[in-house]
């Protein structure tokens, strides 16, 4: 499966190893970014995993990208279902990985920013064991009918959603608090904490980490 740029990046925890965060990159960046973000922040006890995308030629050239950008609000367009399964079938192999290490699920967070966020949030709520988390920075929803199949056990996980309030790249009717907490088109509410506006646009600011 060839979706990402050679194998992920590694934060080892500080302390004994107690949890794992699995870190999805925005659209056209690269881990350079934020391994410096979570080597500086070493959040105790936790491994941080950053994997990297591949490049994608799109509207914007030949940048690193998950899946072609939707939820962009000039750009619609339509949702790659096979692109956006194999990336997330990705994803669910790395949370494998962690729970075969002996972490439990619980301990395991999924989160990112942009259209990394959009895949982690599709991607923590498919998979098959209650997971810790999923953590969406500046995201929005993908897939969003097949997220009326997703497994029972996944339909609490808790979410910390982040987005400006006038983000000029993400579609307010993406916003995730537009959907997750309305139960329509079967989707039931999960628990969705922390649900903040940090800023007015769409940046990733520091404090996120903290809150």
């Amino acid at each position: 499966m060839n979706v990402c740029d050679g194998a992920p990046v590694v934060i080892e925890p500080n302390g004994n190893h107690r949890s794992s965060l699995i870190w999805l990159h925005g659209l056209g960046e690269t881990t350079n970014f934020w391994s410096d973000v979570f080597d500086i922040q070493r959040l105790r006890g936790m491994k941080i995993i950053l994997p990297q995308s591949k490049k994608r030629f799109g509207s914007l050239g030949m940048i690193p990208a998950w899946f072609e950008g939707h939820g962009i609000v000039d750009k619609p367009g339509r949702e790659n279902e096979s692109e956006i399964n194999e990336v997330c079938s990705y994803i669910h192999g790395l949370i494998e990985r962690e729970i075969a290490t002996g972490i439990q699920g619980t301990k395991v967070i999924v989160g990112g920013f942009g259209s990394g966020a959009a895949l982690a949030l599709y991607a923590g709520l498919t998979f098959p064991v209650t997971l810790g988390g999923i953590v969406v920075t500046k995201g929005w929803i993908i897939r969003r009918e097949a997220l009326s199949l997703r497994p029972a056990i996944n339909r609490t996980t808790p979410i910390f959603n982040s987005r400006g309030t006038e983000d000029p790249k993400i579609n307010p009717t993406d916003a995730i608090e537009y959907d997750l907490n309305l139960q329509t088109e079967d989707l039931t509410e999960p628990s969705c904490t922390g649900v903040t506006k940090l800023d007015a646009t769409h940046a990733f600011i520091n404090s996120c980490l903290h809150d």
